[in-house]
């Protein structure tokens, strides 16, 4: 017991000698080696540039100058120093075109209506921008003005709240338009973490996007959906971003809605949350050229009804289809191994197709909601192996099948056909048996005649010989 009391008591000396010399810290930061205009300045090391590090704005206006005078020297003003103006009666804010860091809450709980902030800004600490959504008298929103789209994505923001569009009445104003779809420059490359920590009716991403960083494109925290839409011209570019992709609503390709998702021959992985929230998706056709589907690659996509995985496709990641709440049928091919934790739960299934005779290793909850209703359709001659599996024994109905033929059905090599008023016509492949597939794997024609007429709308899979096609009628 006396040597409890005893930690606590030296816990309870540390806490205060820290809280102290945290208060030395920042009495000592805050000293100014000059003011002018009732702002604070401090010179830095160079002996040329100096901070401002506090002061009295007037009648809450505070814009900052690029240079200042004093006694004789001039100085050229490039950083915001940490608390400068923590609590401070700051309204409109200006910073200028030489400033390129503004420190740890340096504008806190201050009450903002606007602030402008120069594509010269590199880095903003942590909190800069904190709690300051108290708007100033007889404004309703906090204007974050910028100049430079491209120069923004590239800020190093601390955390969420480095950002004053973190501020739930914030709006940013791009050339002082106030933007509601935001359209990110082609050439960007990289969106560096909490840059739009805002919500947006549509975002834009162009080719040129190779990584998103943590929460770039987000709304507020209780918000589902990021955005209500995402455009993109390059769908296969798309597949290969990286980091903290954002959920839309919608998909559009070049302008136009996205019903029928097919992925781009040539990628390798679906991206994690690639395709995540998106209502506008009804089926995906995956090619050949996948080996992975990323966790939550088209989780809550809640119009999604078929989905087509090929043979090469060798793991499902966790959650890559949870709560798609109208996903029935789905097809996936012979050499799937690794099916992630709750990768299918809460789909309303009733066929799951499988060209695997060996059982893939399933994770925790992967079909949660689907076992008492979907039928499972394994290879033939493999139902005692299923039904050693604790995951697949689960089932209420298994059903044996020929999977050679959708073992088949992606190839490398393509095959030439048009569709016109609903009637298919394949050529070259005079002589050649043809078969179609839908998109549950079951064979919907066969026979060597190229204008095939009478199949229902919807997206299919067509062989003939060793080619094959993905077709939409």
């Amino acid at each position: 017991m006396k040597t409890e009391n005893l930690t606590h008591a030296w816990s309870m000396a540390l806490g205060r000698v820290a809280v102290l010399l945290s208060v030395l810290v920042l009495s000592f930061v805050a000293k100014a080696d000059f003011t002018i205009d009732y702002i604070d300045y401090r010179v830095l090391e160079n002996g040329d540039e100096v901070e401002v590090c506090g002061g009295t704005p007037d009648n809450g206006k505070l814009k900052i100058p690029e240079k200042v005078t004093y006694r004789t020297k001039t100085y050229t003003v490039t950083r915001v120093a940490e608390n400068a103006f923590e609590h401070a009666s700051v309204e409109y804010l200006e910073i200028p075109n030489t400033v390129n860091e503004i420190g740890a809450y340096a504008f806190s709980e201050c009450r903002l209506g606007s602030v402008t902030i120069p594509p010269s800004i590199k880095v903003i600490g942590e909190c800069a921008f904190k709690d300051c959504d108290s708007p100033a008298s007889g404004e309703q929103e906090i204007k974050v003005q910028i100049s430079d789209l491209a120069a923004w994505c590239d800020v190093d923001f601390a955390d969420k709240y480095a950002n004053p569009l973190s501020n739930k009445r914030s709006n940013l104003y791009l050339n002082r338009k106030k933007t509601y779809d935001l359209v990110i420059p082609d050439g960007v490359a990289t969106i560096k973490q909490y840059a739009f920590c805002h919500n947006f009716l549509s975002v834009t991403f162009p080719p040129s996007v190779k990584e998103i960083g943590t929460r770039a494109i987000s709304g507020y925290e209780n918000d589902y959906y990021d955005t209500l839409a995402i455009y993109l011209s390059d769908l296969a570019a798309w597949c290969n971003v990286t980091g903290d992709i954002p959920g839309g609503k919608n998909l559009y390709l070049n302008g136009e809605p996205v019903n029928s998702l097919i992925i781009p021959e040539g990628v390798e992985t679906v991206p994690a949350r690639g395709f995540y929230g998106c209502e506008s998706i009804e089926s995906v056709a995956v090619p050949n050229t996948v080996i992975e589907i990323g966790a939550e690659a088209f989780s809550h996509c809640r119009n999604l009804k078929t989905a087509v995985i090929p043979n090469s496709v060798t793991e499902i990641k966790n959650k890559a289809f949870a709560s798609c709440f109208n996903l029935e049928k789905v097809t996936v091919g012979n050499s799937i191994k690794t099916i992630g934790d709750l990768a299918f739960s809460f789909c309303h299934l009733t066929d799951f197709f499988i060209g695997n005779p060996v059982p893939p290793s399933a994770g925790n909850d992967c079909f949660y909601f689907a076992y008492d209703h979907a039928t499972l359709h394994i290879p033939k001659n493999s139902k005692k192996t299923y039904l050693k599996s604790s995951t697949w024994s689960k089932f209420h109905n298994i059903i044996e099948y020929d999977a050679s033929g959708i073992g088949d059905v992606m190839a490398e090599e393509e095959i030439g056909f048009t569709v016109s008023g609903g009637v298919l016509t394949v050529t070259g492949v005079e002589g050649c048996m043809i078969e179609i597939y839908d998109m549950s794997g079951r064979r919907v024609y066969e026979g060597v005649s190229p204008v095939v007429s009478g199949l229902p709308r919807g997206i299919y899979l067509l062989k003939a010989g060793n080619r094959t096609a993905k077709i939409c009628i």
